[in-house]
């Protein structure tokens, strides 16, 4: 898998959770990947570049985290302005990762 192939699959299914409310889960983008042996290599890979991207997936588990559990802020930010850094994030690396 490369990492276009991994944010070609990754992205939508963040964009999925970020609008599924759930509370009291927190529903990892994983969740919304229905294939199970892509899920699994998605998360598999997505190991593999962590610490390449560690800022855009602690970015995409904190707001999950937050929205799940109906909080109106992640760490000192609110949930809306978290809403709209994850989604303006989300756009970049859709750009940054998109097919040719």
């Amino acid at each position: 898998m490369t990492e276009q192939d991994f944010f070609a699959i990754y992205i939508p299914a963040v964009r999925k959770a970020m609008i599924t409310e759930v509370v009291f889960g927190v529903s990892g983008p994983d969740w919304f990947i229905d294939d199970d042996a892509l899920r699994e290599n998605v998360m598999n890979f997505e190991e593999t570049i962590y610490d390449e991207h560690a800022v855009f997936f602690d970015m995409v588990h904190d707001f999950l985290d937050a929205y799940s559990h109906n909080f109106p802020t992640v760490g000192d930010y609110p949930i809306e302005e978290s809403k709209r850094n994850l989604e303006a994030m989300l756009d970049i690396y859709e750009q940054r990762y998109k097919s040719k």
